[in-house]
């Protein structure tokens, strides 16, 4: 499962994570136009690897590919 450790602050200053929707158990860039339509309880900023999110049971979008 995803550690606490790797949820951030979305003012984080480092570019290197993905937004995840808690509900579709997908994850995106931070660009994505997919972010502005998820409702913001659904939302969690990730700082990690892709792969811990594919172990974790998350997919990629398919439309910012990340």
């Amino acid at each position: 499962w995803l550690s606490d450790k790797n949820i951030i602050n979305e003012n984080d200053e480092n570019n290197s994570h993905y937004i995840l929707n808690t509900n579709s158990f997908k994850y995106h860039r931070s660009t994505c136009e997919s972010v502005s339509e998820m409702a913001e309880h659904n939302k969690k900023v990730y700082k990690g690897d892709k792969e811990n999110l594919d172990e974790a049971g998350y997919s990629a979008c398919k439309v910012c590919k990340p």
